[in-house]
């Protein structure tokens, strides 16, 4: 009886440190968009595979940094950000998650589904404040990927003149 206490305990606490991490926030890692630089990830993570991505617990990892110029008037935040930063992270988890799980307030994410296209039966949730979203199946709820796309904050502080 206690093993089968202990198993259930020991699942459970799983599904909920899994669920922890993958919360509203605006970091992997300590990876921050439009602020770590390349050079930073691969200080963390080390280098992308032959595919350039990464395979971790959490899942699979792609990571795109902004590469070129803008203009010179935009104020975009993903423009304001230096060139050689993190623009985005999107985790694809390695394990079962589903969107209910989550216990997401409908007032702070947005909900959208993503009509037409390659992948059909698709909803978003998002929210700009931390600048996260999940993909998530309209089928059975299950959390097809995460994007971390930097916080309404850290775009603000972009704009912002140094004080140095």
């Amino acid at each position: 009886m206690n093993k089968v206490l202990s198993w259930k305990f020991c699942l459970l606490l799983m599904l909920s440190v899994s669920a922890v991490s993958i919360n509203a926030q605006d970091t992997f890692r300590g990876i921050i968009p439009f602020v770590t630089t390349q050079l930073e990830v691969e200080q963390k993570l080390g280098k992308p595979n032959e595919y350039g991505r990464y395979e971790l617990d959490e899942g699979r990892v792609y990571i795109l940094y902004r590469q070129t110029e803008c203009e010179k008037t935009s104020k975009r935040c993903l423009c304001l950000a230096p060139i050689g930063t993190v623009l985005s992270i999107e985790l694809q988890p390695k394990y079962d998650k589903y969107i209910k799980d989550l216990n997401l307030d409908p007032g702070i994410w947005e909900r959208a589904e993503v009509k037409g296209g390659d992948v059909p039966g698709i909803e978003v949730y998002t929210n700009h404040k931390p600048g996260m979203t999940y993909e998530v199946s309209a089928d059975d709820g299950w959390i097809r990927s995460i994007r971390y796309s930097g916080s309404a904050e850290t775009c603000k502080n972009l704009g912002k003149p140094s004080s140095q």
